[in-house]
């Protein structure tokens, strides 16, 4: 088993560990209702991950991050990605609401401004999909990556040409085509 790096847990030490959990675990619980994970699941992935910081398997520069919570947040949203891949259930949502345990908890100024911003942004990216999509109205293959991407929830450049039997290079310049288009925006 791999040993504490006796540096990183003395930057670690300097840290409200407390604040840092309820901030971890507030941005983790939104993951107990998109996909299937208990909130034991969710502490156990915190752990994980606080203990792999911990040990030096993933980085933590704490001169240019002083606050780890930022190395975290990736961290576990990644070992949240990693889990549901290993159950094959990574594309597997729930309807999806903001839990009343996200509601109940204060870790920053004001969640619910967060969530409206967060909305915001949302309906500005649906507005901007819906303006890349006409303007690939014309070109066959556009429209087949972006409703594959859309209603087949598949993003990975090799699962697309998988899906569609097309080559990597297919896909990168079609991929291309839709970025030029979508410049415009």
């Amino acid at each position: 088993m791999e040993q504490i790096n006796k540096e990183i847990l003395e930057q670690f030490e300097k840290v409200d560990f407390d604040k840092l959990f309820r901030d971890l675990l507030t941005y983790a619980l939104v993951y107990t209702k998109i996909y299937s994970l208990t909130d034991e699941d969710i502490e156990d992935i915190i752990m994980g991950t606080v203990s792999k910081l911990l040990r030096g398997i993933n980085k933590w520069d704490y001169n240019t991050f002083p606050n780890p919570f930022i190395i975290l947040k990736k961290n576990v949203g990644r070992d949240i990605s990693h889990e549901m891949k290993r159950r094959s259930e990574h594309k597997t949502y729930k309807n999806f609401t903001i839990p009343e345990e996200v509601e109940d908890i204060k870790t920053s100024k004001d969640l619910h401004e967060k969530w409206e911003i967060q909305n915001a942004k949302i309906d500005d990216f649906k507005g901007k999909w819906n303006y890349i999509t006409d303007a690939c109205k014309t070109d066959e293959e556009a429209s087949l990556l972006l409703e594959t991407m859309k209603n087949e929830k598949i993003f990975k450049r090799s699962e697309i040409a998988e899906y569609w039997g097309w080559g990597i290079d297919q896909v990168d310049s079609t991929l291309k085509r839709i970025r030029r288009k979508s410049r415009k925006i």
